[in-house]
């Protein structure tokens, strides 16, 4: 498993938020058996339909002895450890003292100090690192307009998926961009972080519209027909490549992507190469990078087209891609088409 695959499971399954409950009912409840305890909180879930998300007091006082749910069938009779004695019956949550200086702790301030046990974010090692690097490299733009007020108003699983989104510029505090979406999704769901993020590496404004305009007129310089004719304008014949990056709406963006989504776009591209291939003003082949593909390339030809600039370098190398979980599962999936002309 990778650990874009493991970090994508803790955050299916909630398990960050579980292991808090736990801790927050265990801080608060003491109990002289931990096990035994935990055993009995787990019990109160159902297995098969466990809850969509979990309260922080999920476990304390009376939540925590709320009737099991019904269970699958096993076979088994499970025991209690050391046949543990039920909890005694109290409330929810004991009461707090007043807020007087005389009857509760407090700050210098008199403010009161609370009594409760604190409830970290399962996040917290990350959001103390993009603290970190914010300080040391203020070009790292994901950590320059990370808005630790905007992160805390997000769902646990908004926050989970907005720290995967960062999680390049988390790893490598010398990134410039530092930020990857998962889905296309992400640039409306998280619009102000990503606004704030692309306006300052395009050098716009946040609320910048973009507009295409092909008039040339007014552009000084060029021939008096207006045309971009070489020729005319006195310059050799050259060479241009134009890159463009497109995404297939079926599938997630390359950060989220799964091992067989990978493979799977690969072999729906391929059904588009064979009709260029097909087509003499195209022609060429398609070089895959894929173990056992049918147009898998030798290292030496693999090579030789990162060599002509064709083919990408190996970005299981790239440790920004790497973190972002875009070089995950490498080179499965990969490859790239070349026309007979190789133009």
């Amino acid at each position: 498993m990778s650990a874009a695959d493991a970090k994508n499971y803790v955050a299916k399954h909630k398990i960050p938020q579980l292991f808090e409950a736990l801790m927050a009912g265990l801080m608060y409840e003491r109990p002289e058996h931990p096990i035994a305890f935990v055993q009995e909180c787990l019990s109160t879930l159902d297995p098969v339909n466990p809850p969509a998300n979990y309260k922080w007091d999920e476990f304390v006082g009376e939540r925590r002895q709320r009737q099991a749910p019904s269970r699958v069938p096993t076979g088994k009779v499970s025991q209690r450890l050391n046949s543990t004695p039920p909890p005694k019956q109290k409330s929810p949550l004991a009461p707090l003292p007043s807020v007087s200086k005389h009857a509760t702790p407090a700050h210098g301030d008199g403010t009161a100090v609370s009594t409760l046990p604190p409830i970290l974010d399962a996040n917290q090692e990350a959001l103390d690192t993009i603290a970190r690097n914010r300080d040391s490299h203020p070009s790292n733009r994901m950590a320059k307009h990370f808005d630790a007020d905007y992160y805390s108003t997000l769902s646990k699983e908004d926050q989970a998926a907005l720290i995967r989104c960062c999680q390049s510029g988390i790893d490598n505090a010398d990134s410039g961009m530092g930020c990857y979406a998962m889905q296309p999704s992400d640039y409306d769901r998280f619009k102000p972080f990503f606004s704030k993020v692309l306006a300052d590496y395009h050098n716009v404004d946040a609320d910048a519209t973009h507009t295409n305009n092909w008039d040339l007129a007014g552009v000084e310089g060029l021939p008096d027909d207006g045309k971009l004719d070489l020729e005319a304008l006195g310059l050799p014949a050259l060479s241009m490549r134009v890159r463009v990056g497109r995404n297939l709406a079926d599938f997630p963006l390359p950060g989220a992507m799964t091992k067989e989504d990978r493979v799977t776009l690969e072999n729906k591209m391929c059904l588009a190469f064979d009709q260029l291939k097909a087509m003499p003003e195209y022609g060429g082949g398609y070089n895959s990078l894929t173990p056992d593909h049918p147009d898998h390339i030798t290292e030496e030809q693999y090579q030789q087209l990162v060599d002509e600039h064709i083919m990408f370098k190996d970005m299981a190398a790239d440790p920004y891609l790497a973190s972002a979980g875009i070089a995950s599962d490498w080179p499965y999936g990969r490859g790239c088409y070349v026309s007979e002309d190789r133009g």
